[in-house]
């Protein structure tokens, strides 16, 4: 088993060496096309959910609240991971035809596996449609647990009151709760290892996307300690890559800052510089890990995958399919007036949001980042930073005042 999986990561390794520059330009094409179908989107959700609000604020939780407890948001909800689902699957189809083109020899541009993805979209959004469905209705039982667990031991208090003085009925929860997830965590393994052939069974088989999950999960049979040891590598490489790049900035931010404060301009520049940082190692992270995911699972599929189709997965991903295959200037003209109907949609929906009002500073707990966080030396010494308002949080007392 370990030495299947080192040579599948391995393999996906070399193909990503071979094949960073384009697979880099697909992904990055295809998060621009992300950010451009998902921000309208989530402005004018927001927007939605700003005009039910008296004076035009909403908190974190209330939209929490709105999304899982109302129709409108519970159905924004279920959209919006559809979407975000459709576009994930995409994105993998095509760098995976980039993966599977080069372990057949074969040179795929990323304009060509951008066509192959659109070419194999409907089907592509079939599967991910019927994945997103049946995923949320597996959740569905969790969701309820939780509910349960919470509407018996702990709604007579503050959540507080609970965090302070943990009575019984608080580990009882905690105990409750650790167990559901627990056992939301191994079915989700056990889906994914299931279902991980899906996507290249219905792209490079002609398989109908309401059957790939099935066959899936039969070829998967007697190799999913292989496909879960090579997704936990993977998740590795993922975590450690993020990690970096997240790190990185900040430490650069703390060793620089000092150097950079003396005038507003300085500071201005600073902040711009470090802001710009850390979207590039964030973006490099985000394409370096997704690219590494799709060769994965094409390299699984190649390995233990059992493909049935009569040419090669390379072969398959050649083929020419589609009228738009045949006229990619027409599919260049079609992307190029979506994303200037789409931006023009992002500047309505953004432009009424703007406010002219001024600026109010609030001190979280006081001046909690030096001192005591909720104590009278941290509001006194917000006030002598001429803070606007000082946020106090309050806890229930035994009386349950």
């Amino acid at each position: 088993m370990l030495k299947t999986t080192r040579t599948i990561v391995s393999d996906a390794f070399r193909d990503l060496r071979l094949s960073w520059r384009r697979l880099a330009a697909a992904d990055v094409a295809w998060k621009a096309f992300a950010f451009v179908v998902l921000t309208p989107g989530t402005l004018i959700l927001l927007r939605l959910f700003l005009s039910r609000r008296a004076g035009g604020v909403i908190a974190d939780a209330e939209i929490a609240t709105t999304l899982l407890t109302t129709l409108p948001g519970i159905v924004s909800l279920v959209l919006g991971a559809a979407v975000l689902a459709a576009i994930t699957g995409l994105e993998v189809t095509c760098l995976m035809a980039i993966g599977l083109a080069g372990a057949d020899g074969k040179r795929l541009r990323a304009r060509q596996a951008l066509l192959f993805g659109v070419t194999h979209a409907p089907h592509v959004l079939a599967l991910t449609g019927n994945i997103v469905l049946r995923v949320l209705a597996g959740l569905l039982p969790f969701g309820l647990g939780g509910g349960l667990v919470y509407f018996t031991l702990l709604r007579h208090h503050d959540i507080n009151y609970y965090l302070a003085r943990r009575p019984a009925e608080f580990w009882v929860a905690a105990v409750l709760v650790a167990a559901l997830l627990v056992v939301l965590v191994a079915l989700a393994l056990r889906t994914a290892v299931r279902w991980a052939f899906a996507l290249p069974i219905v792209l490079f088989e002609g398989v109908l996307p309401r059957h790939a999950l099935g066959m899936s999960a039969k070829r998967s049979i007697g190799d999913r300690s292989v496909i879960l040891a090579s997704l936990a590598a993977w998740g590795t490489i993922a975590a450690v890559l993020l990690g970096f790049a997240t790190w990185l900035p900040e430490a650069a931010g703390r060793l620089l800052a000092p150097h950079f404060g003396g005038t507003m301009a300085g500071t201005l520049a600073f902040v711009v510089m470090l802001a710009v940082l850390s979207g590039l190692f964030a973006l490099a992270a985000g394409v370096v890990s997704t690219c590494l995911f799709s060769l994965v699972l094409a390299r699984l599929y190649l390995a233990v995958g059992e493909p049935e189709s009569p040419r090669s997965p390379g072969e398959a991903v050649m083929a020419p399919r589609g009228s738009l295959v045949r006229h990619p200037r027409l599919l260049a003209a079609a992307t190029s007036v979506s994303a200037l109907a789409v931006t023009a949609l992002v500047l309505l929906a953004a432009v009424p949001a703007r406010r002219n009002q001024e600026v109010a500073v609030i001190a979280h707990r006081g001046a909690s980042a030096t001192a005591p966080e909720n104590s009278l030396a941290a509001f006194r010494l917000a006030a002598d930073q001429e803070t606007d308002y000082v946020e106090v949080d309050v806890q229930e007392s035994a009386d349950g005042v």
